[in-house]
């Protein structure tokens, strides 16, 4: 239906179909701006919704992002424990 999937191109097949009588109560979709965008721009932002999958994919993300900065961190933290340990040792 929409070809390319651009912003200007899913606007333009959404207000076709707009005009056509499509008038949804609900549309799930993924985080694509090129989606999300123009379905707010057409339909309005009540009948926006982001499908579960890529809810939860986000805060996956986000989490395993988090874990692996704390990792970092706490290895550093081990790092100069050691460091610290070792010239008082050798002293």
């Amino acid at each position: 239906m929409v070809g390319v999937e651009s912003a200007p191109s899913v606007e333009k097949t959404l207000a076709e179909a707009k005009t056509r009588g499509l008038r949804p109560r609900l549309v799930t979709t993924d985080l694509s701006p090129n989606v999300t965008g123009p379905v707010r721009s057409v339909f309005g932002e009540d009948v926006l919704q982001i499908d579960g999958y890529h809810v939860m994919q986000e805060l996956n993300n986000g989490i395993h992002v988090d874990l692996a900065q704390f990792r970092e961190r706490a290895f550093q933290t081990q790092v100069r424990d050691l460091l610290a340990l070792r010239d008082l040792v050798s002293m």
